[in-house]
């Protein structure tokens, strides 16, 4: 059996091996679509994280429910662009 050696020091608790992560607030949130069916409203927002790139998010009654980062505002657009697509057929489409 091995035995676990010590220096003696004690370490530090505020120590972490990968540093502490940064929160990067959004420069800028807009909403760029909203669908109301029943009492569920469906929106989507960019969040604009400057050199960091774009945020999309798809959102049902203001909770997240799908996000991804993008590099450019543009390829944000179209992604939250589909998902309207995919969610208008699947509510519209019962009527």
């Amino acid at each position: 059996m091995y035995k676990l050696r010590t220096t003696g020091m004690t370490p530090d608790p505020s120590y972490t091996p990968f540093g502490s992560a940064i929160r990067r607030e959004p420069k800028l949130r807009e909403v760029v679509w909203s669908l109301r069916n029943d009492d569920v409203t469906w929106s989507s927002e960019l969040l604009d994280f400057g050199s960091y790139g774009v945020e999309g998010q798809i959102l049902r009654d203001g909770e997240l429910v799908l996000g991804q980062r993008f590099d450019t505002r543009a390829l944000a657009e179209h992604w939250s662009n589909r998902y309207r697509q995919e969610i208008e057929r699947s509510l519209f489409s019962d009527r």
